[in-house]
């Protein structure tokens, strides 16, 4: 049995060409996946959505990560006003780390929790709905690209800039919601629990309008002595720069 988290660094990032993909985006592309390795545990594949209203500062996120070889789904949704330091105080949270994988495929389910997301379009239109009476918050999301997906050349990994209009219930509360985000769909990946050869990162995502979209990533470098400089192996080196 093949255990990543065993296994040498190297072997978790093998060489792979840079680009995307250039053939034609499919059906088959918004389902689920066969898994890495069906005997891996760390076999994943995942599903993000969003949506924001600036004028209110309201942030929404809906995340589900499969573990196939696990049949385990962990998943659900959370939003927040304002700025906020951890998902926790986000005004509504309700994701939830041990759930069965889905018996329906991805581009019509229900997750879990009650997330019905439904492909109207392949990589082109999306909807996603969800109510949650004892809480008094729902929302119904219409999900329309603004630009093709972007699928890595490896075919196992692609973003997609949207333009996101439905309706919010927020604790009671009611928004209508016209913006922008950014989908995010990855298959037959290893994901193992080990130190990563790269540094602390974070990914970021910037959607102006239907014209202009960002996606980039970001680390912290030694030199400009972050928090983590002493704790991270990427951040523990003495400064190079003259």
């Amino acid at each position: 049995m093949t255990d990543t988290n065993k296994l040498a660094k190297k072997d978790l990032y093998p060489q792979q060409e840079l680009g995307f993909r250039t053939t034609e985006f499919t059906l088959r592309d918004e389902r689920l996946h066969p898994a890495a390795d069906e005997n891996d545990a760390s076999s994943s594949e995942t599903s993000y959505f969003g949506f924001n209203i600036p004028e209110e500062e309201i942030n929404g996120e809906i995340y589900h990560w499969f573990h196939p070889t696990s049949q385990i789904c962990t998943g659900g949704a959370w939003i927040w006003r304002g700025r906020k330091r951890h998902m926790l105080q986000a005004d509504y949270f309700n994701y939830q780390a041990f759930t069965r994988t889905p018996e329906l495929d991805l581009d019509d389910w229900v997750s879990p929790i009650g997330i019905r997301q439904k492909v109207i379009d392949a990589g082109k239109e999306l909807t996603v709905e969800f109510s949650d009476e004892r809480e008094q918050t729902s929302f119904s999301l219409t999900q329309t690209a603004i630009m093709p997906p972007a699928v890595r050349t490896d075919d196992k990994h692609f973003t997609q800039a949207m333009k996101v209009t439905g309706e919010l219930t927020l604790r009671g509360e009611h928004y209508d919601v016209d913006g922008y985000f950014t989908r995010d769909r990855s298959w037959e990946q290893l994901r193992p629990e080990v130190d990563h050869p790269i540094p602390p990162l974070t990914w970021c995502a910037a959607v102006f309008d239907d014209d202009l979209a960002l996606h980039f990533t970001g680390f912290d470098h030694p030199d400009l002595n972050p928090e983590k400089r002493g704790q991270s192996p990427f951040l523990m080196r003495e400064s190079t720069h003259e």
